[in-house]
């Protein structure tokens, strides 16, 4: 059995938990916030699902598509299977109003690349809604995930990386 195999058994994955997160923008202190359903394993949240998205409290039309940013582009700079991490580090994720896997347009959406990308940074625009803002090289304190509980409580698991 493969190391990765191993590893994987030793953290099954929990399926189908609700996350809320949180992102502040340093520079205007602006928020975009959310949730999202997905399978938690270990740090990393997978198979992203109901996906909602606040730019300051204001919903991001929808419906929302979830990918990847593939920095080789093939065959497409944006890929399905996006990761949402507890560490912002490990963040790759686009949350859009279009489907960029197939090519599809958008006027709304945020995103959080990590370091392998070559493009680490944390961006969301809405034309709707008239909201722009980029950071480079998000930190652990402008990012918060929260996993809830079956009572929808934030209480299953509250994670930040400190570095």
């Amino acid at each position: 059995m493969s190391a990765k195999r191993l590893q994987d058994r030793a953290r099954p994955a929990q399926p189908s938990l609700t996350f809320d997160f949180t992102y502040t923008f340093p520079d205007r202190n602006r928020m975009v916030t959310g949730s999202f359903t997905g399978d938690l394993t270990g740090d990393v949240v997978n198979n992203i699902a109901n996906v909602r998205v606040f730019f300051d409290g204001v919903e991001m039309p929808g419906p929302i598509y979830t990918a990847k940013y593939n920095s080789s582009g093939v065959p497409n700079y944006w890929l399905n299977g996006a990761v949402v991490s507890f560490d912002v580090t490990k963040n790759n994720f686009i949350f859009a109003n279009g489907d960029l896997t197939k090519g599809g347009g958008f006027n709304s959406y945020f995103f959080i690349l990590d370091g392998s990308t070559s493009h680490k940074k944390a961006t969301t625009y809405s034309a709707p809604l008239a909201k722009h803002d980029s950071a480079l090289n998000p930190t652990p304190a402008q990012w918060t995930l929260a996993a809830r509980d079956a009572f929808g409580v934030q209480a299953v698991r509250r994670l930040r990386a400190r570095k």
